[in-house]
């Protein structure tokens, strides 16, 4: 009669009241366009007055490098990042939603200026793909784990 897939959703003791769906949905596309916005305005942009809207004050960064704290932390990062790649151009390649949770995959894309001994050396085109996390708290970032391909004069296999 109604098959093994019908009595598996008739007896499923997991219920969701519709309203409160409905207001997660909204919470979790606010917390997606909180997590946009820091990655492609204050990042991608530059637009490093943003970060206190958009981080908490105890914000905690957790990247490979050690963890970084507050707005400060962040626009530090941020900076890093835009002076190595003169020319950054971010993307944001995926965006997912669960609860208080944001995860993103993202792109950075830009040209490296080496330098050796304070003489400009060869510009260089790099990509570098990254992967976090991000916890949310009233729409703002509280806590990030973030994972980046490391820059080029990092890595311990590109040689000198």
């Amino acid at each position: 009669m109604g098959g093994p897939g019908r009595a598996a959703r008739r007896n499923n003791p997991v219920k969701q009241d519709v309203g409160t769906m409905n207001k997660n949905g909204k919470v979790q596309q606010a917390n997606m366009a909180v997590v946009r916005r820091l990655v492609e305005e204050a990042l991608g942009q530059g637009q490093v007055r943003l970060l206190p809207d958009l981080v908490t004050p105890e914000h905690v960064s957790h990247l490979t490098i050690g963890d970084h704290f507050g707005p400060e932390g962040v626009r530090i990062d941020i900076a890093g990042y835009r002076m190595a790649l003169h020319d950054l151009r971010v993307t944001v390649d995926d965006l997912f939603a669960d609860g208080d949770r944001v995860a993103r995959r993202f792109t950075l894309v830009g040209t490296l200026r080496r330098a050796v001994d304070g003489v400009p050396g060869d510009e260089e085109q790099v990509v570098l793909r990254g992967i976090a996390i991000d916890r949310l708290t009233g729409e703002r970032v509280a806590e990030s784990w973030v994972h980046m391909d490391p820059l080029p004069w990092r890595d311990p296999g590109a040689g000198s």
